[in-house]
């Protein structure tokens, strides 16, 4: 394959573009300094251990009903006859302790006399899953605050 000067420029802008979505820099010469590979910065989490494993756990298991940010307001939410519990409402949290949260994952909505909706998660989480899925949900709270 052939590529002519200016073709050979358009490719390097083009790598330069792709691996460090910047247009490549000149040097004081002049010429086009060469595109170097960035890798993309890691998001500082503010969460603990355990509130990042249950922060997977509720993406995978919780938020469709209570929210990507426990607002209630996901695809399920709507559907429901009894509207999920909004974990970013402080006041709310801030009335239900780790044993009731615990007792409704594990149990259902029906364990605390709550919507018969929410399903029993008891069989499916360890005991430290459901604990780290109450780390994370903690902090719903306190974003809004």
């Amino acid at each position: 394959m052939i590529m002519t000067l200016g073709g050979a420029l358009l490719f390097s802008l083009f790598v330069s573009l792709s691996v460090t979505g910047q247009m490549p820099q000149t040097s004081p010469q002049g010429g086009v300094k060469k595109a170097e590979f960035v890798l993309p910065q890691k998001h500082e989490s503010r969460l603990t251990s355990a509130g990042q494993r249950g922060q997977a756990l509720y993406e995978f298991y919780c938020y469709l009903c209570h929210g990507k940010s426990g607002n209630a307001d996901d695809f399920n939410s709507y559907s429901l006859t009894t509207p999920p519990a909004k974990f970013a409402d402080a006041a709310l949290m801030a009335t239900l302790s780790d044993t009731q949260i615990q007792t409704v994952i594990k149990g259902g909505g029906p364990a605390l006399s709550l919507s018969p909706q929410m399903p029993t998660w008891g069989g499916v989480l360890t005991d430290k899953q459901v604990d780290d899925v109450i780390a994370f949900i903690r902090t719903l709270s306190k974003k809004t605050q």
